[in-house]
């Protein structure tokens, strides 16, 4: 009976000597749940960021269109409505946004194109200012006129000074008869904008 006993005994150690896991499978089984895990969080993040579209970069502000030509002319004229009398017994006659400037004197009427050039870079800085006197600064001798007739095709198809973006002043030489032909004894001058009617 004795031995038995202990046949029981030293089996039931032995058995449960063998049930009892090894001292690194315990924590083998979670550190393994723990690496396939990571490994497939690791993949999903992977494949999300293959599969979700690239954001597109911010479209650049779409650029300012051009500014446009003022709405107000940017010279005006400096001598009151009505009639002014400038140097030289030269006429001055406002009406409204336009001004015709009487020249018919001895002196001062004419036939020739220079010597027209001459009264206009005079008198259109003594009825629109400063601005002009620099605009006339650039244009070359003979550059207000340039090739046209003076008594025949100017009086028709104007002079057409740039002075601003989108401004023109505009020149019509007067004429009446003389002696030997017509002479210019006169000018009528007045801000456009560009593109309208003259």
């Amino acid at each position: 009976m004795g031995l038995i006993g202990v046949y029981v005994i030293g089996a039931s150690a032995a058995s449960a000597f063998r049930a009892q896991p090894g001292p690194d499978s315990a924590q083998a089984v979670p550190r393994a749940s723990v690496v396939a895990s990571s490994v497939r969080e690791a993949r999903e993040v992977t494949l999300q960021g293959v599969a979700a579209p690239v954001p597109a970069p911010a479209s650049a502000p779409a650029s300012a269109p051009a500014s446009a030509p003022a709405s107000r002319s940017p010279v005006a004229l400096i001598v009151r409505e009505g009639r002014t009398t400038l140097p030289d017994s030269i006429i001055a006659e406002r009406g409204g946004d336009s001004v015709i400037v009487d020249f018919d004197t001895p002196a001062a009427r004419t036939r020739r194109r220079d010597k027209f050039e001459d009264v206009v870079r005079r008198t259109l800085p003594l009825v629109y200012g400063a601005t002009v006197d620099s605009v006339l600064r650039t244009i070359p001798a003979g550059g207000i006129v340039g090739g046209i007739d003076l008594l025949t095709d100017l009086p028709r198809r104007g002079a057409h000074l740039k002075v601003a973006a989108g401004w023109t002043l505009d020149l019509w030489p007067e004429t009446r008869p003389g002696q030997d032909g017509p002479l210019v004894v006169g000018y009528r001058a007045r801000m456009t904008r560009d593109g309208s009617l003259r």
